[in-house]
C-alpha cells in the first residue's frame, strides 16, 4: 500500500509530495482537505497510525479552530502519529503544536514553475514578451486586482477611485453590488475578474506597479491567531509578470518572503508598513506608499522599474529554485516523520 491517499483532488499537493507519496517503504494515510476543522476524514478512513493532514486553502483561524479540531480527533488516540500541513509560516516556533508535527506547504508556488501552464504559454515564455515591452512608457500606475469583497479591499477601492480615478487598472468582483454605503459607477478602468490562472499580461505591460491585496490582511490581527504568513497566486503571479509591488498582506509578510531568498522592493519605497501589526496603521502606511507612486510622472514611474530590473529578474528565476527547494525539505521532514 505505502500511501493511502483520501479526501479532496489536489494536483499540486500530490506533486510536491511525490517522492515521499512514490518512494516511501513505510505505509502512511495522507488525507487532502480544504479545511480539517469544516471537512474531516474519519477514523474509520485510516489504514495506518500514520496520518499526513494537507490542509491546502481555507485556514480560518490556526489557534481557535484548525489546532483544536485536530487535537479533538486525535484525542482518544494515542498510537496515532500526525503530520499536519497548510499554507500558513508560524513566525513563533512557541506557537508550534505539541501533540502532533506541523509544516508549511506553499502549494501556490507549484503553479507558477517556469514548466506549469498559463494559458497556451509556459510562464518561461512571460521573459520574451517582457524584454520585447520593458522599453515602452506605460498607460497607468498600477494594476489592482481585488478580487471579492473585503472591508479594506472596500475602502482601498473608494480611495483609488476618489483621488486617482484614471491611474489604475482596477479588478474587483461585482464592484456595484459590494458597495453598499457609496454610490460609485463602475468607471471604464474597473474591468471584470479574469481565470487568476491565465494572466492577463496586457494589464501588466500597461502599468508599472502591482498593488497586491492578498487573501488575509486584517483577520489574523481581528481573529487573535497565531502570528502566520500565507502567500497565494496573487504575489507570485506578480512576479511572473515581471511587476514590483507593494504588499497589502500580513504583519511582517515581507520579512518572511526575504527569509525565503525573494527580494523586494525597499530601496524604492519604503517598506515599513512591513512593521505595524495593527491593520488600520499597517494600510494608512501603505497609503503614503500608494500616494509616493501616484505623484510620478510616467518617466519617473519607468525609471524606477528599471533601478529595480535585476529584482525583478532574482524573483522570477527564484520561483523555480524555491518550488525545487520546498519539494526536497518537505519530502525529507515526512519520510523523517515516517521513519
Amino acid at each position: 500500500m505505502s500511501c493511502n491517499i483520501f479526501g479532496d483532488s489536489n494536483e499540486d499537493m500530490v506533486d510536491i509530495l511525490g517522492d515521499v507519496i512514490n518512494g516511501s517503504n513505510i505505509d502512511f494515510d495522507l488525507f487532502i482537505t480544504p479545511s480539517f476543522e469544516r471537512k474531516q476524514c474519519n477514523h474509520d478512513d485510516l489504514k495506518t497510525n500514520r496520518l499526513v493532514i494537507a490542509n491546502y486553502d481555507i485556514c480560518t483561524s490556526i489557534k481557535n479552530e484548525l489546532f483544536p479540531a485536530i487535537n479533538d480527533f486525535i484525542k482518544d488516540r494515542e498510537d496515532l502519529k500526525i503530520y499536519v500541513l497548510t499554507p500558513h509560516y508560524l513566525l513563533n516556533d512557541f506557537d508550534l503544536p505539541t501533540r502532533f508535527e506541523y509544516g508549511t506547504i506553499d502549494f501556490w508556488v507549484n503553479q507558477f514553475k517556469s514548466d506549469s501552464k498559463s494559458g497556451y504559454l509556459n510562464y518561461s515564455e512571460y521573459e520574451n514578451i517582457f524584454k520585447t515591452q520593458k522599453d515602452f512608457l506605460r498607460q497607468k500606475h498600477f494594476l489592482v486586482y481585488l478580487g471579492s469583497f473585503r472591508v479594506y479591499r472596500q475602502k482601498l477601492c473608494q480611495y483609488l477611485l476618489a483621488h486617482y480615478p484614471d491611474k489604475s487598472w482596477i479588478s474587483y468582483i461585482d464592484v456595484n453590488k459590494e458597495i453598499k454605503d457609496v454610490n460609485i459607477k463602475e468607471p471604464l478602468d474597473v474591468c471584470k475578474e479574469s481565470n487568476p490562472k491565465i494572466p492577463n499580461f496586457g494589464l501588466f505591460l500597461s502599468s508599472y506597479f502591482s498593488i497586491i491585496y492578498d487573501t488575509i490582511f486584517d483577520e489574523t490581527y481581528e481573529d487573535g491567531d497565531y502570528q502566520n504568513v500565507k502567500f497565494t497566486d496573487k504575489i507570485y503571479r506578480s512576479i511572473r509578470m515581471f511587476h514590483p509591488f507593494l504588499y497589502l498582506g500580513q504583519y511582517k509578510a515581507l520579512d518572511k518572503f526575504k527569509e525565503l531568498g525573494f527580494k523586494t522592493f525597499d530601496g524604492i519605497l519604503d517598506e515599513s508598513y512591513d512593521d505595524f501589526e495593527v491593520p488600520d496603521d499597517r494600510y494608512i502606511a501603505i497609503l503614503k506608499q500608494i500616494d509616493f507612486i501616484m505623484n510620478k510622472d510616467k518617466k519617473e514611474l519607468f525609471d524606477l522599474v528599471r533601478e529595480v530590473e535585476e529584482i525583478l529578474y532574482h524573483n522570477y528565476n527564484h520561483i523555480d529554485v524555491f518550488a525545487k527547494k520546498q519539494k526536497e525539505n518537505l519530502n525529507k521532514k515526512i519520510m523523517d516523520f515516517l521513519k
